[in-house]
């Protein structure tokens, strides 16, 4: 070949020379013609200077041309081209970003001239002696990468941009050598990658790379256009929001993604990284790229991919020589890449070819979207986007293209088989080198699809081992498998896990399989049971090693993840379908933080949407193809580039932040670097917890003091006071980071230091004070390094005024840090008495305290008004007053006599046992004392003796008393443990001796400090009428607190008789109604020790006297019942005003108690019947329930008295008597309240007794008072009593003449009815009507008005009632006389005037005149026109007209008009009415037999008729009667078992699993809960499968921690009335249930009810927590009522509990609590009792 020049542009043609190689023939232009940069003088501009250095450019590439033969050239004379070519390559990129359009063209088409020469000469290179050619990827290692990674990120490193020596298939199809369509495809290389000796042969089918970048379409500077960074040949410094290092792999995306590129092999579809890069294009080409981003082969040939389609994945062999691709439309291909020949293709097969089932294989047109190498010896694995996956195992015959497959998924022999994708496969990776996994013989392969992960075992033979389920309960009808099915899942092993050597043994780390199915993540880990046996003899042994999985842990985000890959076994990167990218720290799970992606264009797919277009499943787009990992850097094909990301290091990714300012995250960033929260994200962090902090803290104090010099240099303290309205927030922000900053870091010296001093230099140490008081009251400051700033800091809390923050400060610091004297002072003076007490016990003086305290007091306070005056309760005091002072000290004795730090934590024991010495020792000093011990003088408080005690005790009784009662609580005082300090306490004149520290002492001290020496004698109080309360306040409060503390500590506290007398008789003779409960309770208690103060019966009664007289009635209760006088028992309850209510049931219970005797009850029987009246003012209907209940003879010895003598009282209990339920509903709705409740205790209340109890006279007196008081009420009552065929327990006569005596006509039309007399009844019916219409000329016009218009209301009902059972003469005879009877009535009122045609005018009208004869007359036509209304339906309507026309023969048809025209409605509506009820009708039954059908379409059959527990058969009658009783669990797996043997069972197996402890009655009754409502588990199953027994013990421990939660909360809402409703009651319940059904059905249609009465509806409003295995054995019915149910109309959310139309306002009925929460329990209590849901 010849090399020519000739004027013109560059040209390319073809060349027919003698050449002995066959290539392209380049005529390129002249030198000559290019026009050398001229030297000059005068200055240029930047275009001129622009324009010189492209000529000098376009001259260099002119004098770099090979003018003679390239055939004949000199090996090195190509490497010296090539080189200096590839520089100005490098040159000319700079070149190309300019604002002149023009030259940007002339640039980009003087670099693809340069690109196509080197392409050129590198086809000449001599490759004969060169090692094999793609042996790069064989010989890959971790440093090629490393390296590579690392010169790319070197800031101003320019790298040549362009591919170096390329070559590519012809435009022609290539030649077929064999049927399997081998080919034989050019290599490219680099001759920059090339050794001094390498040669390459040429092929001819090969042509040159310059065809490929022909100026007719999108070129190379297209694209450079764009990226700025790309083109700059640098990698761009990271922003300070990324978390990664994105290198753009610039010189492959320059050739890549070039337009020439693009239209000869496609553009990019998929990419592999395994040793080299591995991109397979839309044309079906594969192209494969060295780490140094240079083409080395590409396999394929464009011709074939309308064949083919386009590359759909790609896996490199374990040996890399294989390489595996899957193709757009079926076929897959295995290509040795050494020889760059296919070894084995497997092309599609048709629908036919699959329905028969003769071939396996993808089908035609099914994208082949994955494929995996699997071992090491050529099989693999591939799946489609149809769901079909297979087993491709290694070929048996060398050199024939023999396809050993098996289906692994989707495996159907139906025609039609479960409509599903495959969304991720991915192989458990192999260890290289001698290791191995104790299972890698297995072959693990996991696959995920839109429902379900699944883990199978490729050898001996594919079987799976695990499968889990997105979610429970799906099945294969489309709309449920829609609503379960996912939109994306992936799947993705952890990086081969590091190797620990234990002695002589390595153990290798367990493999973790991560799976995110929508926006939930979750882990895998494979176990496997130890063997003894080595590993190379583990298949040969038979017994090989079981295989486990473990799921460990789920994480759940708020996007769905489309992509995961590990960087290390501990971080992942996630990628959501936001295109966010998310840092992952795996043993945390956690979210460390997120970026953007969406700039970096990454290709995604939609492959999955047309296989689950039937679910109506919209699927994210597929990334697996494009995002990979590998050697710990993350890879991406992009939609412009390739990029390769890779964590930054810690320092990289602060200095970032702080390039663009932002200081405030880059210390915190730090901050979480210094802490190890984020040491997986970055790298060049010491793993080491010490190396790393050092590191660290060294950076974060620079980058501290730079922010904070930088934050301050812009204040000028100078002119703070011309700015007094700034906000100085930021610099109060600015000292919140130094203080988190150092003390995150230990560094208290320097914020105390060097940061204190540059804020004092600004005037701004207020500002940084202010933020300290914060960190000190979180206990994150409690010292400080310099004494300064505590005086500084107290100094400017003063001044501002803020005492009382000033004192919370002070009980958060450590003492040791501060000067005591001048925190004392200041405590003192500005009367901080915490902060003072703190300060003293802080530094061991525990008297002082009190001494300071109650010198304060002494001087200063003002003693509390007395309770007996009527004056309002006091506030709370300040606590810097004297008042505040006095409840400190309280606070703090009782404190410190039991052994608690002031003002909290616990003192230690020894501390504690010396603070209890000394103030015992102070506190109870008979004399005056002194401290510190031996000094001078004494403390003179108080008076003696007990000064100081007084002193405390006169100051407030009752809080001192509180302190007192928290000491005697001390356990400290049952033993000898504290002893008194001699030195401290000054006895009294008997001396020291006679003093035990104990609780008797301090008891004894009070006596003698309230008593005196001459105390009150018993006799005397016994004698007065009462105590003076004046004197007696403070004697009350320690009387009532030695009360009850008498009884609380009997062994080490006794009081004598005449003490406990005094103590009785003060408290009963106080006249104080606000303290009256606590007395009771205080002489309660001594009396319940089994004390008795009187000696002798007439004390007895005086002190009986006594407690009646002073109103103590619970006392007079406790003594009566003490004494044996029960039928005193009454009297007490009801005098008692709190305890009125309660009298029934303290008579029930005396009534009940068999401990009586018949004198007692006799007495007891004659108090209740005494004390009747005021019994029935409480209760009639509790009165008569408890006289029926326990004493129904007497019921007419009560009638007799009560009416003699009081009437009122007899009515009323009549009413309870005979009438309770309507004067229960009478009654308003109880309040709630305590006393209510025990008002209702379990009184069984006979609501009517039989009539042989009650006579009829008791009926008849009952019913004339009710016709006297409530006439409304008679009709009502004579209906509730009727018992049917048994009679009523009244004379009709006698009760019928009552009831016309006192006007009760409807009650005396019923009995004419009920008798038979139905025209006697309407008889009458009609007569009272008349006489209301005849009496409305007086005053009560409207009453009577009302009362005729009711009759005949009363009327119609009547003719109602009677026409069901009449016959038709009887019934028309019926109606035609009560409208005979209105017409008559009618006609016979005044007559209203008529109009002109005839017709009598509506009392409406306006020409009527408004008489009171008008109104009567307007009503009764008004009640004609109902009567004839309501006569349709009853009787015919050719008889009601005939009668209207006979009955008013001279009336027109105007007249008649009107009323026939509105029967005929009438007739009309209840057609249409009826109508509408059929079709509502029939919805409803065919909607109940569509649910019926389906429901039955779902029931499980099992696989055996007998148990598989006990081997007995399932059928009915050859059940044992409790086995039949409980009924039969079939699983999904076809295994069945008695409800008893399946509990028996799983229970046998927890406790022998260890999964529940022996005898655990929780454990034994969630056993038998679960095995019949369906949660239990397959035994048989979960014995063989690993896999399910570990789901098993899932289950059963969920059971019994349910079990558990489920008692404590039935013991905690025992109230309720919905945890009564069980499933086994009586009928009681039963009716409950009833009841409560038809409150909800009556307001609710059947369609809603059965949402909410059917457990396993699956509505919009249930959602299905529980996730259950497929096939596994495994019953879940379990879900959870959605508490976040629809709004209402006004947008405000709906009350889960209110069951209604509407909101809780309108109509509706409010459902217990626990039915909503819990609807599957009480799903029965809700069915009507003839109904199963």
């Amino acid at each position: 070949m010849t090399r020519s020049a000739s004027d013109g542009a560059l040209a390319i043609g073809a060349s027919n020379s003698g050449s002995s190689v066959d290539r392209p023939h380049l005529v390129r232009a002249s030198t000559s013609s290019v026009p050398h940069a001229q030297g000059a003088t005068e200055e240029v501009t930047g275009d001129e200077r622009e324009e010189m250095a492209l000529r000098e450019l376009a001259s260099r590439f002119a004098s770099l041309v090979i003018s003679e033969e390239l055939g004949d050239a000199d090996q090195s004379l190509l490497r010296a081209k090539i080189d200096a070519l590839q520089k100005l390559q490098s040159v000319i990129v700079q070149h190309l970003y300019t604002s002149n359009l023009t030259r940007r063209e002339r640039v980009r088409t003087l670099l693809e001239s340069v690109v196509e020469e080197i392409a050129v000469y590198g086809e000449f290179l001599d490759a004969t002696d060169t090692e094999d050619t793609l042996g790069f990827v064989q010989k890959s290692r971790d440093d090629g990468l490393s390296n590579f990674v690392q010169v790319e990120v070197l800031p101003g490193d320019a790298i040549p941009n362009g591919s170096a020596g390329s070559r590519s298939v012809e435009d022609s199809p290539s030649e077929r050598s064999s049927e399997t369509s081998v080919y034989a495809t050019p290599l490219l290389h680099s001759p920059r990658m090339l050794g001094s000796h390498s040669r390459q042969a040429s092929f001819s089918n090969s042509v040159s790379a310059a065809s490929m970048t022909s100026s007719t379409v999108p070129s190379l500077g297209g694209l450079l256009a764009v990226e700025t960074n790309i083109a700059s040949g640098m990698t761009p410094p990271p922003g300070p929001k990324d978390v990664l290092r994105w290198t753009p792999l610039q010189r492959l995306s320059l050739q890549l993604y070039t337009g020439a590129m693009r239209q000869k092999v496609g553009t990019p579809t998929c990419m592999h990284i395994s040793g080299a890069i591995f991109v397979g294009t839309s044309r079906s080409m594969v192209l494969i790229y060295d780490f140094g981003q240079t083409l080395k082969a590409m396999l394929g040939d464009p011709a074939d991919s309308v064949l083919l389609g386009s590359v759909t994945s790609i896996s490199l062999g374990f040996d890399r020589m294989q390489l595996v691709c899957g193709y757009g439309h079926g076929t897959i291909r295995v290509w040795d890449i050494q020889k760059r020949t296919v070894t084995r293709a497997i092309p599609p097969i048709s629908a036919e070819e699959r329905e028969t089932g003769k071939k396996h294989g993808h089908a035609k047109g099914a994208s082949v979207v994955h494929v995996a190498c699997v071992g090491s010896k050529g099989a693999f694995v591939s799946a489609d986007n149809e769901g079909y996956a297979f087993h491709h195992a290694e070929p048996k015959l060398y050199l024939m293209n023999t396809s050993y497959m098996t289906c692994i998924h989707n495996n159907n022999p139906s025609p039609s088989p479960a409509v599903t994708t495959v969304y991720a496969l991915a192989v458990l990776p192999r260890i290289r080198g001698h290791l191995r996994y104790p299972g890698d013989y297995l072959h693990l392969v996991a696959l995920a699809t839109p429902d379900k992960v699944a883990i199978m075992s490729m050898k001996p033979s594919p079987q799976p081992q695990f499968r889990m389920s997105w979610a429970s309960g799906a099945d294969h009808s489309s709309e449920e498998a829609a609503a379960h099915a996912c939109r994306s899942a992936c799947l993705a092993w952890s990086p081969l896990p590091k190797t620990v050597k234990e002695g002589k043994t390595i153990k290798i780390g367990d493999p973790v399989l991560a799976c995110s199915f929508g926006r939930h993540l979750r882990f895998i880990r494979v176990t496997w049971r130890s063997s003894s046996k080595p590993m190379q003899n583990v298949q040969a042994s038979g017994n090989p090693p079981t295989v486990e999985f473990v799921v460990q842990r789920t994480w759940s985000g708020d996007d769905d993840i489309v992509a995961l890959q590990w960087l290390d076994e501990k971080f992942m990167l996630l990628l959501t379908d936001k295109q966010a990218l998310i840092s992952f720290d795996v043993r945390a799970m956690k979210e460390i933080e997120r970026t953007d992606v969406q700039s970096r264009k990454i290709l995604g797919l939609h492959v999955f949407s047309r296989s689950l277009q039937s679910l109506h499943v919209h699927p994210n787009p597929s990334f697996h193809q494009s995002y990979q990992s590998f050697k710990g850097h993350l890879f991406i094909l992009g939609q412009r580039e390739i990029i390769i990301a890779g964590r930054l290091s810690w320092i990289d990714r602060i200095k970032a932040l702080v390039i663009f300012g932002h200081f405030q995250d880059a210390i915190n960033l730090g901050l979480k670097f210094y802490s190890g929260a984020m040491q997986h994200c970055v790298t060049g962090l010491p793993r080491d917890g010490d190396s790393r902090r050092d590191a660290v803290s060294a950076h974060l104090v620079e980058l501290l003091m730079t922010y904070i010099g930088m934050s301050l240099a812009s204040y000028d303290a100078a002119d703070r006071k011309l700015r007094e309205g700034e906000d100085l927030g930021p610099y109060r922000q600015l000292a919140a980071t130094a203080f988190d900053s150092c003390l995150a870091i230990k560094r208290e010296d320097l914020l105390f230091g060097e940061v204190y001093e540059q804020f004092c230099d600004k005037d701004l140490q207020a500002e940084f004070l202010e933020v300290l008081e914060s960190y000190i009251l979180d206990e994150r400051v409690t010292s400080f390094s310099s004494p300064t700033i505590v005086q500084d800091f107290m100094a400017h809390f003063q001044a501002k005024g803020w005492l009382d923050r000033l004192e919370q400060v002070v009980l958060h610091l450590d003492v040791a840090g501060l000067d005591v004297h001048h925190t004392i002072e200041t405590c003192r003076a500005h009367g901080l008495h915490s902060a003072l007490v703190y300060v003293y016990t802080r530094i061991g003086d525990f008297v002082m305290p009190i001494v300071e305290l109650l010198q304060v007091l002494t001087t200063s306070f003002v003693p509390p008004p007395k309770r007996s005056d009527a004056v309002p309760a006091a506030s709370i005091p300040d606590p810097t007053s004297a008042g505040g002072a006095l409840y400190t000290l309280y606070v703090y004795i009782a404190y410190t006599l039991t052994g608690k730090a002031f003002p909290v934590g616990m003192l230690e024991p020894t501390e504690a046992t010396r603070a209890r010495e000394n103030v015992f020792s102070f506190l109870i000093s008979f004399e005056y004392a002194s401290w510190p011990p031996g000094a001078a003088g004494t403390h003179h408080l108080g008076e003696t003796p007990y000064p100081y005690l007084r002193l405390l005790y006169a100051l407030d009784s009752r809080e001192f008393l509180k302190a007192v009662a928290e000491i005697l609580a001390d356990k400290h005082l049952d033993g000898a443990a504290v002893q008194i300090r001699q030195d401290v306490f000054v006895a009294g004149p008997d001396g020291p001796g006679g003093y035990a520290l104990g609780r008797q002492w301090i008891m004894d001290a009070l006596f003698r400090v309230v008593d005196g020496d001459n105390p009150v004698e018993a006799a005397e109080l016994l004698d007065a009428s009462s105590a003076d309360a004046a004197d007696t306040e403070h004697v009350v409060d320690l009387y009532s607190f030695a009360a009850r503390n008498y009884a609380r500590f009997g062994d080490s506290f006794r009081l004598e008789s005449k003490i406990l007398r005094r103590v009785i008789l003060t408290l009963a003779l106080y006249k104080n109604e606000d303290s009256l409960n606590e007395r009771q309770r205080a002489i309660l208690t001594v009396l319940s020790t089994g004390y008795e103060p009187a000696e002798n019966e007439s004390e007895a009664a005086r002190f009986l006297d006594i407690y009646e007289h002073c109103g103590l009635w619970q006392v007079y209760e406790f003594v009566v019942r003490r004494r044996e006088e029960y039928h005193l028992v009454l009297r007490s309850y009801m005098l008692d005003p709190d305890r009125r209510k309660q009298s029934f049931a303290a008579v029930q219970a005396l009534a009940q108690d068999d401990r009586l005797t018949a004198a007692q009850r006799k007495l007891v029987k004659s108090s209740v019947l005494d004390s009747m009246v005021d019994l029935i003012a409480i209760d009639e209907v509790e009165t008569a329930a408890l006289v029926s209940t326990f004493w129904p003879k007497e019921h007419y010895t009560v009638i007799k008295r009560l009416a003699a003598s009081h009437p009122s009282a007899l009515f009323r209990y009549l009413q309870g008597l005979l009438d309770a339920d309507w004067v229960l509903a009478m009654r308003p709705p109880p309040i709630g309240s305590s006393d209510e409740s025990l008002a209702r205790v379990s009184v069984v209340q006979k609501r009517i007794p039989p009539p042989a109890t009650l006579g009829e006279d008791v009926y008849e007196r009952y019913i004339g008072l009710l016709c006297e008081k409530e006439p409304a009420r008679v009709k009502p009552f004579l209906e509730s009593v009727s018992t049917g065929g048994a009679g009523y327990p009244y004379d009709f006569d006698r009760v019928l003449a009552l009831c016309k005596t006192h006007g009760a006509v409807d009650a005396a039309a019923w009995i004419l009815e009920q008798s038979g007399n139905v025209d006697g009844a309407l008889a009458l019916i009609l007569e009272h009507v008349r006489s209301s219409a005849l009496a409305l000329d007086g005053d009560e016009k409207d009453e009577h008005f009302s009362t005729m218009l009711d009759g005949v209301e009363m009327g119609m009902q009547l003719c109602r009632r009677n026409s069901v059972r009449c016959a038709k003469a009887a019934r028309e005879a019926l109606w035609f006389r009560l409208l005979d009877g209105i017409v008559e009535l009618q006609h016979s009122t005044a007559a209203a005037p008529q109009s002109a045609d005839g017709t009598t005018a509506d009392a409406d009208d306006n020409t009527a005149t408004a008489t009171p004869q008008h109104a009567v007359h307007a009503a009764l036509v008004g009640s004609s026109r109902e009567i004839l209304y309501s006569m349709v339906g009853h009787v015919s309507l050719h008889s009601i007209v005939h009668r209207i026309v006979h009955a008013q023969p001279t009336a027109t048809v105007g007249e008649h008009r009107a009323i026939v025209a509105s029967m005929l409605e009438s007739y009309a509506y209840e057609r249409e009415l009826l109508e509408a009820t059929n079709r509502i009708l029939t919805h409803d039954v065919h909607a109940s037999h569509v649910r019926d059908a389906k429901l039955r379409g779902r029931a499980l059959r099992p696989a055996r008729g007998q148990c598989a527990a006990c081997r007995k058969l399932l059928h009915v009658r050859a059940m044992a009667w409790a086995d039949r009783s409980e009924g039969v669990a079939v699983m999904p797996c076809g295994h069945a078992y008695h409800v008893t043997c399946l509990a028996r069972e799983m229970g046998a197996m927890a406790v022998r699993e260890e999964w529940w402890q022996e005898g655990d009655a929780d454990a034994d009754a969630a056993a038998v809960r679960a095995a019949k409502s369906g949660g239990g588990w397959c035994v048989v199953c979960a014995k063989s499968s690993g896999s399910k027994k570990a789901d098993a013990k899932e289950r059963a421990i969920q059971r019994v921690r349910r079990s558990g939660k489920g008692k404590q909360k039935a013991n905690a809402e025992g109230s309720l009335s919905a945890e009564h409703v069980q499933m086994d009651d009586e009928p009681l319940s039963k009716i409950a249930q009833a009841e409560l059904y038809l409150q909800v059905s009556s307001r609710r249609p059947t369609s809603s009810l059965y949402t909410l009465l059917t457990p396993h509806h699956r509505g919009a409003h249930h959602q299905y927590q529980n996730f259950a295995q497929d096939d596994d054995g495994i019953i879940d019915h379990g879900y959870s009522f959605s508490s976040s149910t629809t709004s209402s109309p006004a947008g405000t959310l709906r009350d889960p509990t209110w069951w209604g139309s509407g909101s809780a306002g309108s109509a509706g009925i409010r459902l217990p609590l626990d039915l909503v929460s819990n609807p599957r329990r009480f799903s029965l209590a809700l069915a009507p009792p003839d109904m199963r849901p």
